[in-house]
């Protein structure tokens, strides 16, 4: 509720503006619908959004690398100048990245963006429930297996049982929070996950 009222006052706004200045553009928007008129606010305000996090987050992360010593790598400095020298295409990678509403997806976690493949809201692209067919298994719950296509699926399928096997006997004993929600970092692989209950 309270986005669609920013939205509609956004339109409103938009609406006084154009009309005491006399923009003949105005024409074109007065003549589409308050429903139209009010999704294209919508989406630019909510892709506006999005691209000021992205670019708070990649100066952060630029900040961040160029500062702490456990973080900086000694190619750091060659990418922090090319990010400089190339500035329009990162402000494009940045941008294009916004619009598509696809992550911001830092090279080695060093200051050297692309972008991300798209990723629906809710839910993953390539996550099915199928039965075990290892095992001839009769379609039982227990035993559903979680198959995620791809590289990813292969991180995941190595990192998860182990992962499981560690944290298991820590949340049997109570020593982690087995609240709904909570959230754990954990380093496995030499990688860090975040662990969601």
């Amino acid at each position: 509720p309270t986005r669609a009222a920013i939205d509609a006052w956004l339109v409103g706004c938009f609406d006084f503006v154009a009309v005491a200045s006399g923009v003949e553009v105005a024409a074109v928007f007065f003549s589409w619908s308050l429903g139209l008129r009010l999704l294209v606010i919508s989406v630019a305000r909510q892709r506006l959004g999005l691209l000021i996090a992205y670019a708070r987050y990649a100066v952060h992360l630029a900040n961040i690398t160029a500062k702490v010593p456990k973080l900086r790598h000694p190619i750091v400095d060659k990418v922090l100048l090319a990010d400089m020298l190339l500035f329009p295409l990162l402000a494009l990678v940045i941008l294009l990245s916004a619009m598509l509403e696809s992550p911001l997806v830092a090279l080695f976690t060093l200051p050297a963006f692309m972008v991300g493949y798209p990723r629906p809201q809710r839910g993953h692209p390539e996550l099915s429930s199928s039965p075990s067919d290892s095992d001839g298994g009769d379609g039982d719950s227990s035993e559903l297996m979680m198959k995620t296509k791809g590289i990813e699926g292969l991180f995941y399928s190595i990192l998860a049982p182990s992962l499981l096997r560690g944290l298991a006997p820590r949340w049997r004993c109570g020593a982690l929070s087995s609240r709904p929600g909570a959230m754990l970092l954990c380093r496995s692989h030499e990688r860090l996950a975040c662990v969601v209950r």
